[in-house]
């Protein structure tokens, strides 16, 4: 994953979570009150039958031969004394919560009035009802469906606002592709040709003291190859053949120590080198020499002078060793990714070697190790 899309999933992230909250606090604002609003409503309408009640309760004061006790399809009714004593009921009453006027116990919505004057010595009456459920659910359906819409209009939106936001990051990560395309295009004939004559004239010329700086003019051309093939793998990605094939993996190994003996010659590296004999591999034989390359670079970059490279090669793995100035503890995390070096050298580097190794070594599913200890030195292991 890109720099880029992480910088956009984590803006869309901060902005739908952020979102989320806010739309949870309206919703939950907005449900309770249109809830205490429905209970309202079913309070007005139980008070008024209440009234009715009374109304009716004094008829059976005044005419208790004539007149039944009052009942109602939707609503049950008890009649309570001053002492909170039950006088008569069309249910069975619960426990009564005296200390509320309106309240909800289970499934059911309970009204108590007090009624005055004591028509058959009733001092309460509670009204009782089943609470209906169906505008709750109705209204929480409304609610989740709405911060649904919302919640994805943000998203969308954060998607949009992401990309304007990182608009100008992208085309300066672009400007900067096209700059090194064109300058990597425009150094590989140069070198090419500075190492075709350098080797030329070393054959040539027999006096020692000019070959010596030659050999200083070919380690510089080939620091500036290595960097080329290293930028054309990272962004260029040219149109060479990439198929996998069967090679010697010993006999590449050997061919780029060899490469490099005017690097470890030059600080003075004593390069301890355990290959064993024809371990073959399935890869592309190009990435595999980048991976090589990156790794000794990198073991003499970061050696100090007269250090020691351990470099061995088995059926199971493929291990670099050094005994240099080491990475950090706090960057071995970050050591991998890219343009993130673990300490300055006196060589230089852009922080791209490892970062080169992580993806070849990920493509090809092997498994990449890195141990180091601060100027003590690093072991990079490649386990296949």
């Amino acid at each position: 994953m890109t720099s880029e899309q992480r910088s956009l999933i984590r803006f869309v992230l901060f902005y739908a979570v952020s979102t989320l909250i806010l739309l949870s606090t309206l919703a939950l604002f907005f449900y309770t009150n249109q809830k205490s609003q429905i209970l309202i409503n079913e309070q007005k309408k139980m008070q008024s039958y209440a009234t009715e009640f009374t109304w009716k309760l004094q008829d059976v004061h005044q005419q208790p031969d004539d007149v039944y006790y009052p009942q109602h399809n939707k609503y049950r009714s008890a009649i309570y004394d001053s002492s909170h004593k039950l006088i008569f009921s069309d249910f069975t009453p619960p426990i009564i919560n005296w200390a509320k006027e309106l309240y909800q116990q289970d499934d059911k919505l309970f009204l108590i009035k007090k009624v005055k004057p004591h028509f058959l010595g009733t001092s309460f009456l509670i009204i009782a009802t089943k609470t209906n459920s169906e505008p709750l659910k109705q209204l929480q359906k409304n609610v989740l469906i709405v911060m649904l819409i919302l919640f994805t209009v943000v998203l969308l939106l954060s998607y949009f606002l992401g990309n304007q936001f990182i608009k100008p990051m992208r085309q300066s990560i672009e400007l900067l592709d096209n700059f090194i395309k064109d300058t990597t295009h425009e150094l590989n004939t140069p070198v090419s040709i500075i190492l075709t004559n350098i080797e030329a004239t070393s054959s040539i010329i027999k006096d020692e003291k000019l070959n010596k700086y030659m050999r200083r003019l070919e380690i510089a051309a080939r620091t500036i190859s290595n960097l080329y093939d290293s930028l054309t793998f990272l962004k260029l990605n040219h149109d060479t053949d990439k198929s996998d094939k069967t090679f010697n993996l010993s006999l590449l190994l050997q061919e780029r120590l060899q490469y490099f003996e005017l690097h470890f010659h030059s600080r003075k590296l004593k390069v301890d080198a355990q290959i064993d004999e024809n371990v073959m591999m399935y890869a592309n034989v190009e990435n595999i020499r980048i991976l090589i390359d990156n790794l000794l670079s990198n073991a003499i970059k970061y050696n100090k002078r007269d250090g020691k490279i351990a470099v061995i090669l088995n059926e199971q793995f493929l291990e670099v060793a050094d005994n240099g100035i080491g990475i950090p503890s706090d960057k071995l995390n970050s050591i991998q990714e890219r343009f993130v070096r673990g300490k300055n050298s006196s060589e230089g580097g852009f922080g791209i070697g490892l970062h080169i190794v992580k993806i070849i070594t990920k493509n090809y599913g092997y498994k990449l190790e890195i141990k180091s200890e601060e100027s003590k030195g690093t072991i990079v292991r490649i386990t296949w």
